[in-house]
């Protein structure tokens, strides 16, 4: 009798302890038994079809080794992740692009260390405008300074290629144009010509503007042409009275001056400040010097 009764008793206790097999998990959030249900942590009782949990001590074990796995593959350290918000239009987008870099405000890039070749600073309305995109497409901070630094220095590229190209030009435009006005009048005439550019008060600006349009070799020929006309020409055969250039060379040039210094009269006209006389020294100082500039008729006048 002692027998069977320990063996009921026996039977009643494993009775009770499948009936309450589930009780440790039973406070578990569905959406956390869900996920245990996915992984095999929850069996199916095959007589009941009731969910069987396992042990508290496998799911632990397994879970752990999960969270191992993820971290594994994610390699680095979780408070270092950045949880992305699920939508554009969600909150939470700014704490995302503050930790890769972006600032809160557009004053935030700063472009202290981007100089020019020469050492200036970044154009204002060029560190405006860049500033304003980084900003709105929340760029890094140091990404933006690489950018800027890349802008400025394919600007200054551009611009030395640009002035490279006008060069070239503009020689080969002045070679076109000592071809045709024959290289033993070249200086007589280009500076006939810019005299009457002078005449007229062509500035730097409107000349450059012309040049753009119909190249130097063209600028040259209208300006010769107008200095016919409006007497810009009458010195530069040393005759005033001339109405049709005869453009001199540069030996024709130091001949005419030499003979003028000779004359007592013409040279004291010189001191005297007489106006015609000093026009006439400085076009052939001109044209010895082959320019017009101030310098090359002080010299070329010596």
């Amino acid at each position: 009798m002692a027998g069977e009764a320990e063996a009921a008793a026996a039977a009643a206790a494993a009775a009770a302890a499948a009936a309450d097999v589930n009780a440790w998990a039973k406070d578990v959030p569905p959406e956390i038994s869900g996920k245990w249900t996915e992984k095999g942590y929850f069996k199916t009782d095959p007589v009941t079809k009731a969910p069987v949990a396992v042990d508290p001590k496998t799911v632990a074990i397994e879970a752990t080794r999960a969270y191992l796995s993820a971290e594994s593959l994610i390699g680095g350290d979780p408070n270092l992740m950045i949880r992305l918000p699920k939508s554009a239009t969600e909150p939470g987008w700014d704490k995302v692009w503050a930790k890769l870099g972006a600032p809160d405000k557009p004053e935030g890039y700063d472009f202290t260390a981007v100089k020019g070749a020469d050492g200036k600073p970044i154009a204002q309305s060029l560190a405006d405008a860049i500033r304003k995109v980084a900003f709105d497409t929340h760029l890094p901070k140091d990404a933006v300074t690489s950018l800027a630094d890349a802008v400025v220095k394919q600007q200054e590229a551009a611009a030395t290629a640009t002035a490279l190209e006008r060069n070239t030009k503009l020689l080969a435009q002045r070679e076109a144009l000592k071809t045709s006005w024959g290289a033993d009048k070249y200086e007589a005439k280009l500076f006939a010509a810019k005299s009457a550019a002078a005449a007229l008060k062509v500035t730097k600006e409107q000349l450059d503007a012309l040049q753009e349009n119909i190249g130097y070799d063209g600028v040259m020929q209208m300006f010769l042409d107008i200095s016919t006309k409006i007497g810009e020409d009458k010195f530069v055969d040393g005759n005033p009275g001339g109405n049709t250039p005869n453009l001199m060379t540069k030996d024709q040039a130091k001949a005419e001056l030499a003979k003028l210094k000779a004359d007592k009269a013409w040279g004291l006209r010189v001191l005297n400040g007489d106006v015609e006389a000093l026009k006439q020294s400085k076009a052939l100082a001109a044209i010895i010097a082959g320019d017009d500039t101030l310098d090359s008729r002080q010299r070329a006048g010596k």
